[in-house]
């Protein structure tokens, strides 16, 4: 069977490749709804049931410019020409490259084209580990052999290496980059980062990072009617009355049962005192006992089997009491040099922790601050799937967003998407 499209980037559980969302996890905003879509001006789409899921993440780019979609895993020509161009446009900027005549440095020694080889196998080999260091040398070996052909402005023919070619390793490499590239596109986004996302990607398109995702995803932005997002905004108004009337009604229900079970508690515990105090009879006198420890056993002994079971229960009384009463009873409680010393030492302890253990970075999957949380009722998003981009597949994403927050910026703000 012929090859349909490019491998998963989020591998094969329990494979897991990339970490985009670092240590993020997905946040208690996560939930699923489904309902009807109210727009009587659409025909089309009217009374259709949608299924929605709501993630927490953050926009992290929009598409700019797309190269096109990746034949039966061959390199376009204009993906290489995209990464030139982005390095002469570096060149004037800087302006190291004043004269249009003079030539621009060999490409394959230019940091671009490092970026352009670590896209193309997703900076990362066939075991999903990171890349061998000859990867690049052997992709200017074979766009060279094509140069010697007189194709140097062709396609990278990677079908016809891997059927055809004589070295294993650049044969392994073309296999690497084939899988990867399949019906893709290569991206250039606003903030002139690089990768690959799907074919059904278009120019405005976004790359989110959500909580919890190995990778980034693409996303197309849609506006809601007015009449739908009405609706679904009372709808969902309706649901959460609803949960809160559940709770408090299971609340009540919980503390109903407890008190019922403490007052049957109660209950037993008096029937037994007053079977035990009916057992004994009251002709006999009140016998002092012989010890210490049976002076704690209420009522006359009767037998020596009643003596030892006396204090056997005096013992585990004595057990259950508390330290302070047992060295000394309740003046070591109340002694005030005592109770300075504990804090003085508990205080110590305190200084000694917070000095010695570094402060823990918060995190915002564990606590979901709905104050700092936007969500958009009048839109909703489709998910066109998953993507490459560059430098950003480690975590990077997640520190961009933390020091944009210490510095008080939002251009990237948490967001609950609504996902369709």
């Amino acid at each position: 069977m012929a090859r349909q499209n490019a491998d998963l980037l989020v591998g094969v559980p329990p494979q897991r490749h990339y970490a985009a969302a670092g240590t993020r996890r997905a946040t208690k905003e996560l939930r699923f709804e489904d309902g009807i879509i109210n727009e009587p001006d659409n025909p089309e789409v009217h009374e259709t049931r949608y299924h929605s899921v709501f993630v927490e993440g953050f926009k992290l780019d929009q598409v700019k410019e797309l190269g096109p979609a990746s034949q039966q895993g061959n390199v376009p020509k204009e993906w290489k020409r995209m990464l030139q161009n982005y390095q002469n446009e570096t060149f004037k900027s800087r302006g190291e490259w004043a004269d249009p005549n003079n030539p621009l440095p060999d490409f394959w020694e230019s940091p671009e084209a490092q970026d352009f080889w670590r896209i193309l196998v997703a900076d990362r080999n066939s075991s999903g580990n990171n890349p061998e260091r000859f990867f690049p040398r052997l992709l200017k070996f074979a766009y060279d052999q094509q140069a010697t052909q007189g194709k140097r402005n062709e396609k990278l023919d990677t079908s016809k290496i891997i059927n055809y070619g004589t070295c294993e390793p650049v044969k392994d490499l073309m296999v690497r980059i084939k899988s990867m590239i399949y019906n893709r596109k290569l991206v250039r986004t606003q903030n002139n980062r690089f990768g690959l996302v799907p074919d059904a990607t278009e120019v405005g398109d976004i790359i989110c990072i959500l909580y919890g995702s190995s990778v980034p995803v693409v996303m197309r932005e849609h506006k809601k009617s007015e009449s739908d997002a009405r609706e679904q905004k009372k709808l969902r108004q309706e649901r959460r009355e609803q949960k809160l009337k559940e709770k408090v009604a299971d609340a009540c229900l919980r503390w109903f049962y407890r008190r019922k079970v403490n007052e049957l508690i109660l209950k037993l515990k008096e029937a037994q005192r007053n079977a035990r105090r009916s057992a004994i009879p009251e002709s006999q006198p009140a016998s002092q006992p012989a010890s210490p420890v049976l002076s704690h056993i209420n009522g006359p002994l009767t037998s020596v089997s009643e003596a030892g079971n006396g204090a056997l229960q005096a013992s585990r009384n004595v057990s259950r009491t508390p330290r302070n009463l047992r060295k000394g009873g309740s003046i070591l409680a109340n002694d005030p040099s005592r109770k300075e010393h504990s804090n003085k030492r508990k205080q110590a302890h305190e200084d000694g922790r917070s000095a010695k253990v570094p402060r823990k970075e918060t995190n915002l999957s564990d606590h979901s601050d709905e104050g700092n949380l936007f969500s958009d009722d009048g839109k909703f998003y489709c998910l066109i799937g998953e993507c490459y981009i560059h430098n950003m597949m480690n975590g990077e994403a997640i520190q961009l967003q933390n020091d944009e927050m210490e510095t008080g910026e939002k251009n990237m703000p948490r967001i609950l998407f609504e996902i369709r």
